[in-house]
């Protein structure tokens, strides 16, 4: 596969083995963000995306939605906003 989504809850046992092709090729969206990493991302031999990553896009989501109602609408000062936002969750 391209990518993986894991939906596991922090503290959960991972047991599940991926071959090592995956491991290195696909991307993890491990949908957990705290503790960071999880389980699996500390396992994982690729690129990883956290759920913070996925919180902070599906906030800049609602926010065009709010103040444009489109959530395609580009913000004014779009990447002011937007480093704001990872600022809040530490990314």
């Amino acid at each position: 596969p391209d990518a993986v989504i894991s939906t596991l809850p922090n503290g959960a046992q991972v047991d599940v083995r991926f071959a090592p092709e995956t491991l290195g090729r696909a991307v993890l969206l491990d949908v957990a963000y705290h503790p960071w990493p999880s389980a699996l991302a500390s396992l994982w031999g690729g690129d990883v995306i956290s759920g913070l990553e996925m919180l902070v896009v599906q906030a800049l989501a609602q926010v065009r939605i709010f103040v444009g109602g489109d959530p395609r609408a580009v913000l004014d000062d779009e990447s002011t906003v937007l480093a704001a936002m990872y600022a809040a969750v530490g990314l």
